[in-house]
C-alpha cells in the first residue's frame, strides 16, 4: 500500500514546452536558462551564408582576434579593419557575459529565426538592435496578438513614405524636439528662435546643415526622458518640454484650433499615445544596407546581422529613391535610427555614412547577392520588422535599449566622505594649473566657454567591455559636439578621477587651453572631482565640474562623425 504524507502539497505537472515556429512572435521572459545561452555573432550562425564580411565571396578565414568574422582574403580583412575593429573585441569578451546580455534583454521582443528542436534551443532576431540571441526555448514566452484598436488605427503609408496628415503631424513633433534641444539642451539658442529656423537649417543642406541637424536629433535622443545636467533643463527631458512646448502651441481651452489643423492635433494627441511620440525612448539604430523598396516602406539589413530585414517608413521622403539616386546599381550602407509611429517604425529625417567612414559603403556583386538571399528569406519566412509590436500588445514591454543604461545617480542619495588629494591626483591638479584656461567671447554662466564630456562607450560588459569612453568638445559657435579622443576606465566601467585628471592633462596639452568645463557620466567619479577642484591644492584650477547624463549611441555617432569625417554624403528628409 501506498504511504500516504498528510499535509503534503500537490506538484503542479509541468507546463508542456511551446513548440515554435519561424516566424513566431517571442518575448525574452527570464534568466533562468542563461547558462544555456548563447550570444550567436552574425557571421559565425550563417557562415555559409553571410561568406566574407568585407565582399560577400565563401569565407575560408575569421579574424584572429575574435574568431568570429570571417573572410575570403588577408585584402578583404585589411578592407574591412576599419568597420570591424569597433566589435571586435566586443566580440570576443561576448562568450563570457552571457549573463549580462540577458538580463539586458529580458523583456525584451523579438521574432523566432531558427529552431533546434533536438537540442530545445530557438534562435531569436531581438526588435530593438541587430543581435540574434540563441535562447533556451524555456526562456522564451509567446508575444499576445496586437489589439484590434492598434490594428485599426495603423498609420497609413503610400510610396514609402507617411501619408500627408501623418507626415506633417510627425515632421512637426520631430522638428519641435530638434528645437527643444537646440535651445536648452545646446548652445544654438541666438541661432535657432523658432522653428523656421530649424526648417532653414534643413533647408541649408551640406555639410554644415547635416551636422547640425543630426546633432540637434542625436541630442535629443540622449536627453528624451532625463534632462539632469543641464541649467536649462530644470531636471526635465526633452519629451516633457515638449509636451509643454506642444500644449502651448494647441491649448485645449481652445479645440476650435485643433479641428482646424489636423496635422498639429494628430501631433499632440501622439504625445499621450505609447505606440507613438510617448515611446520614443524605443528606437531602433545603427549602421544598415538599404536593400530594397515597395508601397509599405524601403527595406533594410543592418550590417552587424544581415540575416535581420527591417522596413521603414519615410516622414515626408522615402528613403529607397534618396539613396539609389546617386547608386542606382548597388545596394549601399547608412546609418540612422527607426522610431515608431503608430504600428510603423519612420526613419527619424537624418541619413548618414556609417561611423568611422568618410564615405557611403557600397555592396559588391557577391555582398548584394547574399544580401538580396537575405531579404527573401526574411519575406518569405514573415521575419520582416516593421513595427515594435511591444508598444501595441497588452503587457509589452515599454523599455528601449536606452533605458536599460543603468545611471548611478538613480540610486545616490547624498555625497559621499571624501578623503584628501592623493600624491597622483594632486601631481595631475598641479600640471592643469600650469594651463591657460579656454577663453569665448560669448561664455557665460550657461555658455561657459569649451565644454569636454566624458561620456563612456557602453554601461555594461557587453557593451564596452574594454571600459573606453569618449571625450566629447561642445563648440558654442557651431552648436555641436565632436569627439576629441577616447579615455579608458582603469578600475571596471566607470572612470575614476585618475582616469579624468590624467586625460585633460594629455589632451588639454595638446589643445593648448584646458576645459572650462568639465562633463562627468558617473555620479561617483563626478563627486570626487568636485570635492578636488574645491581644494586648495586645485588653486589655479577654475575648471568646473558637472554630471551629465549617459549619452544615446546615436549622439555617439553623430559626435564622431561630427569630429572626424565629412559629411558631404549625409542626407535628410
Amino acid at each position: 500500500m501506498a504511504k500516504v504524507f498528510e499535509n503534503a502539497t500537490p506538484v503542479a505537472a509541468a507546463e508542456p514546452e511551446e513548440t515554435w515556429s519561424l516566424g513566431d512572435r517571442v518575448i525574452v521572459q527570464d534568466t533562468f536558462h542563461h547558462q544555456e545561452s548563447t550570444l550567436l555573432h552574425p557571421i559565425s550562425v550563417v557562415r555559409s551564408q553571410n561568406g566574407c564580411h568585407s565582399c560577400g565571396s565563401d569565407a575560408t578565414m575569421n579574424c584572429s582576434a575574435c574568431k568570429m568574422t570571417f573572410y575570403c582574403s588577408r585584402d578583404c580583412q585589411k578592407r574591412d579593419w576599419k568597420t570591424h575593429k569597433t566589435t571586435c573585441q566586443k566580440t570576443k569578451k561576448d562568450s563570457s557575459s552571457q549573463g549580462a546580455m540577458i538580463e539586458l534583454y529580458q523583456g525584451m521582443h523579438g521574432t523566432v529565426a531558427q529552431v533546434d528542436a533536438q537540442e530545445g534551443m530557438v534562435s531569436v532576431d531581438m526588435d530593438l538592435s541587430a543581435t540574434r540571441l540563441r535562447l533556451h526555448n524555456t526562456m522564451l514566452k509567446r508575444e499576445p496578438p496586437i489589439s484590434e484598436t492598434a490594428q485599426q488605427r495603423r498609420a497609413q503609408v503610400q510610396g514609402g513614405r507617411l501619408v500627408e496628415v501623418e507626415g506633417r503631424a510627425m515632421d512637426l513633433v520631430v522638428n519641435c524636439l530638434r528645437y527643444i534641444a537646440a535651445q536648452i539642451f545646446m548652445s544654438l539658442g541666438e541661432e535657432v528662435q523658432d522653428l523656421t529656423d530649424v526648417e532653414r537649417i534643413r533647408a541649408q543642406g551640406g555639410e554644415m546643415g547635416l551636422i547640425k541637424i543630426n546633432t540637434m536629433t542625436s541630442t535629443a535622443w540622449s536627453f528624451w526622458k532625463d534632462g539632469r545636467g543641464h541649467p536649462r533643463s530644470r531636471d526635465a527631458g526633452v519629451y516633457d518640454h515638449l509636451c509643454q512646448f506642444l500644449g502651448i502651441q494647441l491649448p485645449e481651452d481652445n479645440p476650435g484650433i485643433r479641428e482646424r489643423n489636423p496635422p498639429m492635433k494628430l501631433a499632440v494627441q501622439s504625445l499621450e499615445d505609447v505606440s507613438a511620440t510617448e515611446s520614443w525612448n524605443c528606437r531602433v539604430s545603427g549602421d544598415f544596407w538599404i536593400v530594397g523598396f515597395d508601397q509599405d516602406g524601403t527595406y533594410l539589413i543592418p550590417d552587424e546581422q544581415r540575416e535581420v530585414v527591417y522596413q521603414c517608413v519615410g516622414i515626408v521622403n522615402p528613403i529607397w529613391p534618396m539613396v539609389r539616386a546617386n547608386n542606382p546599381n548597388n545596394f549601399v550602407m547608412m546609418s540612422l535610427t527607426m522610431i515608431p509611429w503608430y504600428g510603423r517604425l519612420v526613419y527619424d529625417g537624418v541619413l548618414t555614412p556609417p561611423q568611422g567612414l568618410p564615405l557611403t559603403p557600397v555592396a559588391r556583386d557577391k555582398l548584394q547577392q547574399r544580401l538580396e538571399r537575405s531579404l527573401a528569406r526574411a519575406t518569405e519566412e514573415g521575419r520582416v520588422i516593421g513595427r515594435l509590436t511591444q508598444l501595441e500588445v497588452p503587457g509589452g514591454s515599454r523599455k528601449g535599449l536606452h533605458d536599460n543604461i543603468a545611471s548611478s545617480i538613480d540610486n545616490h542619495t547624498k555625497p559621499k566622505a571624501q578623503g584628501p588629494p592623493t600624491a597622483q591626483e594632486a601631481d595631475f591638479l598641479a600640471q592643469l594649473a600650469g594651463i591657460p584656461k579656454s577663453s569665448d567671447a560669448s561664455a557665460s554662466e550657461e555658455n561657459p566657454g569649451a565644454f569636454w564630456v566624458f561620456r563612456r562607450m557602453g554601461y555594461n560588459e557587453v557593451n564596452n567591455p574594454e571600459h573606453k569612453g569618449l571625450i566629447m568638445v561642445a563648440q558654442a559657435e557651431l552648436g555641436q559636439s565632436f569627439a576629441l579622443g577616447e579615455f579608458s576606465c582603469s578600475q571596471g566601467l566607470a572612470p575614476v578621477s585618475v582616469d579624468i585628471l590624467q586625460d585633460l592633462v594629455k589632451w588639454s596639452r595638446q589643445q593648448g587651453t584646458r576645459p572650462a568645463v568639465v562633463g562627468i557620466d558617473d555620479i561617483d567619479c563626478f563627486e570626487r572631482l568636485q570635492f578636488l577642484l574645491d581644494h586648495p591644492s586645485a588653486q589655479g584650477v577654475d575648471t568646473r565640474v558637472q554630471y551629465y547624463a549617459p549619452p544615446s549611441a546615436e549622439e555617439t555617432r553623430a559626435a564622431m562623425a561630427a569630429g572626424n569625417y565629412e559629411l558631404s554624403h549625409g542626407m535628410y528628409g
